[in-house]
């Protein structure tokens, strides 16, 4: 009796407490100082995480905690952190004060001319913080990241304009590009390289490659050099009279390439130069004349330059070759303008027009075999979109042609497409799959599969020509494999495809809650590798994967499965074994 008339006691007096206590209503005040954490990172050793503290307004911190030594430290604004490979450093950029950005906008400050961030090395070691400032933008490779290399922007030329009836001098000519700083925080030491247009690290860290350009009145001069981080020493590999642009460099810090033009007018026709770092002298590889290049095409700056991960092959964009402009003695406002659309178009014209500077940049990517110096144009007219399997590295890649489905596409929001299989060696493309969505193409490119949408199934198919079979892959399990919760007017999308095995052996297929190990041949019944524990337990399980790398999930090893709880809305994670 007297636990229950003290329990009792407490219940009234709380509840009388709360009848004395006025409840503050909220404001947006007590909106701007609620905080979030964003960009949360941990170390390769797990002993650093980083990650910011920011309030819905004003300026937020980044957090540098050191778990083992139990420590932590604050920068103020900073953000956009990186932890370096070797858990050495952690570089990030650091906001000017929200008022100062404040003022700046409200002065009516050009963007180009707005207050820019600085950059901060923190060293892990004896925790100091070196700051530059005027920070462009910054670059660590993956690995072996023993230097930074930090882009500030360029100071203007001084103003030579004069007064007080001085003498005039000479007006400066503008100089391309931003200051190069290579910093490396474990020796403290800095280099300095100026007129720096473009930095691309080596994905091992073993070189650096940059371009920097010089002008005078009537002439630009490009020079392309290698920085090696190991000597800590630039070396120039080419220096010519005209435009160098778009680096590659490979893995392995092997081979390089890059584009050069000697037009002097804008609409300029490249050259693909290509070149390995023991021989350090580059050669032009592909220009309009290359054989294996359409007629009337050549290598475009608008294109990505990129080298597959086994460094044989060298991708490229290329594009009709651009004719120069016609000068206009009459002024744009005098022009009429005036939009004619046709039922024949394929796009209506209000897409048209905001596609027209994609269009006009438009590259259609070819290979450059490496060791047989063979050229190879991937995409066409029609083909335009091609995806590569293994990084690059396969000799089959998947085309896409969707242009007869696009008119369409209008009223139907649907634009389906033809799936060609490509040979990198030949350049012949094959059909393999016709008015499909959605198609994927296995790792090891032995199976093509995609997504029914007329009857909520996925289906697979052989790539060779022997077997062209398709195969039914979940028409007869029990389960939907398309989003239940869809609310918009589009027929539902599917779950997703988790991965393959190793030799396209099996693909793994979501449902909402679950796991499918399916045999793309259909000899093998499907297996739900998690055992219904998701949909028992309304829970959404999803394959997470460690290693970017990694090109198929393990059967050796156990697969890490993020899971969200429909119920509490609690998130955790499982082991499981396929």
């Amino acid at each position: 009796m007297f636990r229950l008339l003290f329990v009792l006691f407490l219940f009234i007096a709380s509840y009388s407490y709360s009848q004395d206590v006025v409840k503050k209503p909220l404001s947006i005040d007590d909106f701007a100082g609620w905080k979030t954490i964003n960009n949360q990172q941990i170390s390769n050793n797990g002993d650093i995480v980083v990650y910011e503290l920011n309030p819905q307004k004003g300026d937020g911190v980044l957090i540098i905690n050191r778990a083992q030594k139990q420590k932590s430290d604050t920068i103020l604004r900073g953000y956009n952190a990186v932890i370096s490979p070797e858990n050495n450093f952690v570089v990030f950029k650091i906001k000017q004060p929200e008022q100062v950005i404040r003022k700046a906008k409200l002065d009516k400050v050009k963007k180009d001319k707005m207050p820019a961030d600085s950059v901060g090395v923190f060293n892990i070691k004896n925790h100091s913080v070196v700051k530059y400032a005027n920070i462009k933008s910054f670059a660590i490779p993956e690995e072996n990241a023993d230097w930074i290399a930090l882009l500030l922007n360029l100071e203007e030329p001084k103003d030579s304009t004069t007064t007080d009836d001085k003498p005039s001098k000479k007006e400066e000519v503008k100089q391309p590009g931003d200051d190069l700083i290579m910093c490396n925080p474990e020796l403290e030491d800095t280099l300095h390289f100026s007129n720096v247009t473009e930095v691309k690290f080596a994905k091992k860290g073993a070189q650096l490659i940059f371009i920097s350009q010089t002008k005078d009145t009537a002439n630009t001069f490009s020079t392309v050099q290698l920085f090696d981080t190991k000597k800590g020493v630039a070396e120039t590999v080419y220096n010519a009279e005209g435009w160098a642009e778009k680096l590659a460099i490979d893995e392995t810090s092997s081979q390089y390439a890059f584009l050069f033009s000697q037009d002097t007018i804008d609409e300029k026709m490249f050259s693909l130069y290509h070149s390995s770092i023991e021989k350090n002298t580059p050669q032009k590889i592909v220009g309009s004349q290359t054989q294996g290049i359409p007629i009337g095409w050549s290598p475009s700056k608008f294109g990505s330059i990129y080298f597959s991960k086994d460094g044989s092959k060298l991708y490229f964009g290329n594009a009709p070759i651009p004719e120069p402009e016609k000068k206009d003695s009459i002024l744009d406002e005098e022009k009429p303008k005036l939009d004619i659309w046709n039922w024949k178009d394929l796009k209506l014209q209000p897409q048209q027009k905001v596609e027209m500077k994609k269009e006009k940049e438009r590259t259609f990517l070819a290979v450059y075999h490496v060791n047989t110096s063979e050229v190879i144009q991937l995409a066409d007219l029609n083909i335009k979109s091609i995806r590569t399997i293994q990084k690059g590295n396969a000799n089959v890649a998947l085309g896409i042609d969707n242009i007869p489905y696009q008119r369409a596409a209008s009223w139907t929001g649907k634009v389906p497409g033809d799936y060609y299989l490509i040979d990198l060696r030949t350049g012949i493309k094959r059909m393999i799959a016709e008015e499909k969505s959605g198609v994927h193409l296995s790792p090891g490119g032995k199976f093509i599969v995609w997504y029914e949408q007329s009857d909520s199934s996925y289906y697979s198919r052989s790539t060779s020509l022997a077997n062209p079979e398709v195969i039914s892959l979940t028409k007869i399990l029990p389960v939907n494999f398309y989003n239940e919760l869809n609310d918009i007017p589009f027929e539902p999308r599917p779950y997703g495809i988790a991965g393959w095995s190793e030799n396209d052996r099996f693909v793994f297929i979501y449902d909402r809650y679950d796991i499918w190990k399916v045999d793309p041949t259909g000899v093998k019944v499907p297996v739900l590798i998690t055992h219904a524990f998701g949909r028992r337990n309304k829970t959404r399980l999803r394959y997470v994967k460690l290693d970017p790398e990694q090109e198929f999930i393990s059967a050796e090893k156990p697969m890490l499965l993020k899971a969200f709880d429909e119920r509490t809305m609690s998130a955790g994670f499982f082991c499981c074994r396929n």
